[in-house]
Order: C-alpha cells, then structure tokens, then sequence
C-alpha cells in the first residue's frame, strides 16, 4: 500500500529555460540554460518521463508550426524533472 500511494505523490515537470532578453541592449531572445533549474519556468506536470517529453516535444513542433520560432527553441531546450 505505501509503495502505490508514493507512486501517485511522484510526478514529472515540464520547465524552460528563462529569457535573458535585454530590453535595454535590444538583444535578442536568448534562453539562459546555464541558470539553476529553480529558476526554470515550469511549464506542465506529468505522471510519466516519457509523458513529458512528448509534451515537450509537440509543444516545440507546435509553436514552430505557428511561426514562433523563440517558443519552439525554448521548448526545444526545456527539460523534464522528477519533482
């Protein structure tokens, strides 16, 4: 009973990298992987891995299908976490 009721707390986190865009400098959108995964934005909860990675995955292909390229790179770069 407990091994299953652990199972259920366990789940995955979608997160992006945040933007280093300087307004001030006009620089481009550049996603700062570099920065400690607590200060990743966390863009969906899953039960599985594997779930998130598709998440992941459809969401960079998505927004490159909708002309945004920024959104598709950040994607591209998020990463799955165990939480």
């Amino acid at each position: 009973m407990r091994h299953h009721l652990g199972a259920t707390l366990f789940a995955w986190l979608l997160v992006i990298p945040p933007s280093s865009y300087d307004p001030v400098r006009g620089a481009g959108r550049v996603f700062d992987t570099e920065k400690p995964l607590g200060e990743w934005i966390v863009a969906g909860t899953y039960d599985t891995e594997e779930e998130c990675a598709a998440a992941r995955d459809l969401n960079s292909a998505f927004m490159a299908r909708q002309g945004n390229g920024d959104m598709a790179q950040r994607f591209g770069l998020g990463r799955c976490v165990a939480k």
